[in-house]
């Protein structure tokens, strides 16, 4: 999803930078058709295109870290006595718990980072929220009867 990972503030951003842009389009193509002057608002397209870079910024952040942590969850599982690899997957979990996640592979992640630090219950939390949108998920059963031993 578009705005997974993104905190409100971040999408509110996104969606006006949008609108704010197609608005300053349509002023452009009016003024142009008017042969009026354009320099007041070529500024403001940069400010649009800040006010959209931002969350971009954010997601493409929130999708590498989901990915760092899988790749880490997955050297800790393999290696238990690893304490740098368990140390840094603690570090960039702590990261991405603080955003807010709906897609079901994110979360996935997450429950499985959880459960390779040792974190159980806030990964069995995880893993609920995932069996709840999508049931028939594999990854996710495999995860739950490695949790209930």
């Amino acid at each position: 999803m578009i705005f997974d990972g993104l905190h409100i503030y971040e999408t509110v951003l996104l969606v006006l930078g949008a609108l704010l842009f197609l608005v300053l389009l349509f002023v452009l193509v009016y003024l142009v058709l008017k042969k009026r002057a354009v320099k007041g608002v070529v500024p403001l397209f940069l400010v649009s295109i800040v006010m959209m870079g931002f969350p971009g910024i954010q997601k493409i952040r929130f999708d590498n870290g989901v990915l760092e942590i899988d790749k880490l969850a997955k050297q800790v599982d393999a290696n238990p006595n690893d304490k740098a690899a368990r140390d840094e997957l603690k570090n960039k979990l702590t990261a991405i718990e603080t955003r807010p996640v709906a897609s079901p592979r994110a979360t996935l992640a997450i429950a499985k980072a959880q459960t390779a630090v040792g974190e159980k219950e806030k990964a069995r939390a995880n893993l609920e929220s995932v069996l709840k949108q999508r049931p028939s998920l594999l990854e996710a059963r495999k995860l739950e009867e490695r949790l209930k031993q």
